[in-house]
């Protein structure tokens, strides 16, 4: 875990700036360059606080720690691996700065949830009980999230009878 400090405060975030910039020093294209320090460093609290907001297995090690990882799920060592809270970390924040370059482009949350679409007198119909939501998080975030750190979301525990 990291600490970042802003005008004298303090944040806790996955990675540093200097992580993210190694990290992105090996992707083509992504941007992150072109971002200033100020910049880097609120994506990557803001990216952290994203990253907080899901739920997990297990429970945190520690009730005092200020992060949700590292975490204790049952039958299982500490569950801390930090190159993939990194790397999930600095994937969430270039999607956050994408996004901020995006604002003519219409970002459409939820689309794996739909059943079918008419264009004559537009209709949309959604999957049964499927849970509509259109915020940022759902629509760039936690697919990001999903897809890094995926084995520790709730829900994905094996039962073995």
């Amino acid at each position: 875990m990291a600490t970042i400090t802003i005008n004298d405060n303090d944040y806790h975030s996955y990675a540093t700036v200097s992580e993210a910039n190694e990290y992105f020093a090996a992707s083509f294209n992504t941007l992150w360059a072109n971002i200033g320090e100020n910049d880097k460093q609120k994506l990557l609290i803001t990216s952290t606080r994203l990253i907080d907001t899901i739920e997990y297995q297990g429970h945190k090690v520690s009730e005092e720690q200020p992060l949700e990882f590292p975490r204790w799920v049952c039958c299982q060592e500490n569950v801390s691996s930090d190159d993939l809270l990194i790397r999930a970390c600095c994937e969430v924040a270039i999607g956050i700065y994408k996004a901020s370059l995006m604002s003519t482009e219409v970002v459409v949350p939820n689309a794996d949830k739909i059943k079918s679409m008419s264009v004559g007198d537009t209709s949309i119909s959604f999957q049964d009980k499927a849970d509509i939501e259109a915020d940022f998080n759902t629509a760039i975030a936690k697919p990001i999230i999903k897809n890094i750190l995926g084995k520790w979301l709730r829900g994905n525990m094996r039962v073995l009878l």
